[in-house]
């Protein structure tokens, strides 16, 4: 993987820093979202029983509207983890008037202290696993209090990919938009014509907001 020697990734306040040691430092703290436990589908559970599972993320209200009537973002994280730029994103988008769950492919371990910690985490998540945590999370926003029918996900790097095969994977019409930032294309995804108007990828160091939320507001059906 390609390293940069120094480089920011800015959301909204928060800013995380790659040093020139590769050791990671975050700047302005962001708010923190509400903890709530939800469930994964035992049928999409990759255990031999099918048991449920049960995961946490991080949920973030829009200030205005109606509960149930909010557009729903499943939010996933790179291989840096739930931090506070993450968190920082997720603030702007419900700002925006989006309402989101973080999800954490990290639970129950500490945050990267560098570059090559975080790439070896995410190597060591059990890929299914992981996207089962974001169908999940999918599945909570349509249950609780976003509009089951206005569902997007946004994800960084290969959250990015999972937030693809997401959408690859759904056999319904809900999700209806995808933000991969500074991610790619899965090799060896087919992609339908109607699933490639509802993906963004955006390969720029910083991700464009505007852009993001602007083409979420189309996808979703946001006036404001």
């Amino acid at each position: 993987m390609m390293r940069m020697v120094r480089a920011s990734f800015l959301c909204a306040a928060s800013v995380v820093v790659l040093s020139l040691n590769g050791e990671l430092r975050a700047q302005s703290p962001a708010p923190h979202g509400e903890i709530v436990a939800y469930m994964a589908d035992p049928q999409q559970s990759p255990a031999a029983d099918h048991h449920v599972v049960s995961f946490h993320g991080e949920l973030f209200r829009p200030s205005t509207g109606r509960p149930g009537s909010w557009p729903g973002i499943v939010l996933i994280h790179s291989y840096l983890g739930l931090n506070d730029s993450v968190r920082s994103e997720a603030a702007y988008l419900a700002k925006s008037g989006f309402q989101v769950l973080a999800v954490n492919l990290f639970e129950g371990q500490s945050l990267p202290g560098s570059i090559e910690e975080g790439e070896s985490k995410w190597d060591a998540l059990d890929p299914r696993m992981a996207l089962v945590k974001c169908q999940g999370a999918m599945s909570f926003l349509q249950n609780w209090s976003s509009d089951p029918e206005q569902i997007a996900a946004v994800g960084t790097g290969g959250g990015g990919t999972l937030a693809i095969k997401l959408l690859v994977g759904e056999t319904d019409s809900h999700l209806k938009a995808v933000v991969d930032e500074g991610g790619s294309l899965p090799a060896g995804v087919n992609l339908t014509s109607e699933q490639r108007r509802r993906i963004l990828v955006q390969t720029a160091m910083v991700p464009n907001q505007g852009e993001a939320v602007g083409f979420l507001r189309r996808r979703l059906a946001l006036s404001r």
